[in-house]
């Protein structure tokens, strides 16, 4: 059975090394990265257009039995009001549509995954911060854990997992995470 993956979560919580892990267990696994979409907030219906039309490509190519995504369309909604001065309600309903409109009408639902990595120590991520974080400040850290789970809860998406990376002020074993990871999305196999 294929798997779409999207990993997501605030800056230093661990998805690029979730992701690194993830890929020896699928073949050919189509990674799409989500940046930052162009300047301006009309835009970025096109761009999260475009990354699930690269999501349904990898979907659809008979040598990948994976895409993950490392970031997606619901870090707009944590980052754009934030920092690019985009209308949280206009965000969520770019996600919805894409949701319900895409990934639901061409994904079956039992092949579609959520995971969110957050953690509930706010200082833990803010000491660990490798530079290139948009804000390495507490307050702004919080913001963001406090959106990610607002559109995680507004997800659409039935298998969603929200994992805490933490154990109280410092960071999980990252085997730990990524066993809880593989052990949720392969459930039922």
């Amino acid at each position: 059975m294929k798997k779409i993956i999207i990993i997501e979560g605030v800056d230093n919580c661990g998805k690029d090394s979730l992701i690194s892990r993830l890929k020896t267990d699928f073949n050919n696994p189509h990674i799409i990265h989500a940046g930052v979409p162009p300047e301006g907030c009309n835009l970025f219906d096109y761009y999260y257009e475009g990354l699930i039309h690269d999501t349904l490509a990898g979907y659809y190519d008979s040598k990948c039995d994976a895409v993950i995504h490392n970031r997606s369309m619901y870090g707009e909604f944590v980052y754009g009001p934030k920092y690019r001065g985009c209308i949280p309600s206009k965000v969520a309903n770019m996600i919805y549509k894409l949701e319900i409109g895409q990934l639901r009408t061409f994904i079956l639902s039992n092949e579609l995954y959520f995971i969110l990595l957050t953690s509930s120590s706010v200082d833990l991520l803010a000491k660990n911060d490798d530079g290139k974080s948009i804000s390495n400040k507490a307050a702004d850290i919080q913001d963001e854990i406090d959106s990610f789970n607002t559109i995680f809860n507004l997800s659409c998406i039935e298998n969603k997992k929200r994992i805490f990376v933490n154990n109280g002020n410092s960071f999980r074993d990252k085997s730990d995470i990524y066993n809880e990871v593989i052990s949720f999305i392969t459930k039922g196999e």
